[in-house]
C-alpha cells in the first residue's frame, strides 16, 4: 500500500519549501493540522512513511522519526507535473450533500477541475464564502483520500447559460 498523503500549505504552515528550499536528509515538523491527523486519527507510528504535498504537484516523500514531537525525516523532495489530459466536472447544486458526494468521488476518480452549476430551477443555492469553502474542504479530503498531488481547482459557480458556452467551448477546442 501507499503512503498517507497530506495536504500542507507552504504559506502558511512552517515547512520550509520556499526560498531555501527543501532537501532530502532533512528533519522538519509536521504543521500542526497534519500532526493531528497523521498521529491522533491514523495513528501513524515512528518508522511509518508519509507524503506532503501542497496540491500543486510537489511531493515531499518523509518517514515519521519522532512521534511525540511531530518530526519526519525528508528522503525525497519532487514535482509531478499538472496532467496533460484535464477532466472537468460541472456539478450541479444539490440538497443535502448529494453535490458533496459528487465532488467527493469525483476527486477520487481524477477530476481536475470543478465547477459549481447553479441550475435555473435549483432549490439549493451557492453562498459565496461559505459553500465554497465546504467544498474546498470536500475536495482536500478526498485528495488526501486519493493520494493525490495535484489537489482539483474549484472554479466560480456559473450559470445554465454559462454552463452552454463552456461546452460549446470545449467543443469548438477538439474540431
Amino acid at each position: 500500500m501507499t503512503d498517507p498523503v497530506f495536504l500542507f500549505d507552504p504559506d502558511t504552515d512552517d515547512v520550509p519549501v520556499n526560498g531555501d528550499g527543501l532537501n532530502a536528509g532533512w528533519t522538519i515538523t509536521l504543521p500542526a493540522s497534519v500532526k493531528r491527523h497523521a498521529l491522533g486519527a491514523m495513528r501513524l507510528a515512528e518508522g511509518d512513511g508519509l507524503s506532503l504535498t501542497d496540491g500543486r504537484g510537489l511531493c515531499v516523500k518523509t518517514t515519521l522519526v519522532d512521534a511525540q514531537a511531530g518530526l519526519v525525516s525528508v528522503e525525497r523532495v519532487g514535482r509531478q507535473p499538472q496532467p496533460v489530459t484535464r477532466l472537468v466536472l460541472i456539478q450541479a447544486l444539490a440538497k443535502t450533500g448529494h453535490d458533496e458526494a459528487a465532488i467527493d468521488m469525483a476527486t477520487q476518480i481524477g477530476v481536475d477541475e470543478v465547477i459549481p452549476w447553479q441550475a435555473n430551477r435549483s432549490i439549493a443555492k451557492w453562498k459565496a464564502g461559505r459553500t465554497d469553502r465546504k467544498w474546498r474542504q470536500v475536495l482536500d479530503a478526498a485528495t488526501e483520500q486519493s493520494r493525490r498531488v495535484w489537489s482539483p481547482e474549484l472554479a466560480q459557480c456559473v450559470s445554465s447559460k454559462q454552463v452552454v458556452a463552456i461546452c460549446r467551448r470545449a467543443c469548438m477546442a477538439i474540431w
